[in-house]
């Protein structure tokens, strides 16, 4: 357990990916794994829309500015079934 902003986040399930909450809360660290999961990022706007490349089935939205809340956890959680 992690003590980030008065809460408490567990953060075991970081440790085979490299994806450790709340330090990758950053658009670019988020498109980069995406890349890495062979996964289709292109832009809509003030968001980045994550796609499967073989079912074109949309996996997340990565917002131009992400903050360290709930939606970058969820963001994570997401891209780390991918992998």
């Amino acid at each position: 357990m992690q003590e980030v902003d008065e809460a408490h986040y567990d953060t075991d399930y970081t440790q085979s990916t490299g994806l450790v909450f709340p330090r990758v809360c950053k658009r670019r660290k988020l498109m980069k794994y995406a890349w890495k999961c062979d996964l289709t990022v292109t832009r809509r706007g003030l968001w980045y829309i994550v796609r499967d490349r073989d079912t074109g089935k949309r996996i997340t939205v990565i917002p131009r500015n992400v903050r360290k809340n709930r939606r970058c956890r969820k963001i994570i959680k997401r891209l780390i079934a991918r992998y």
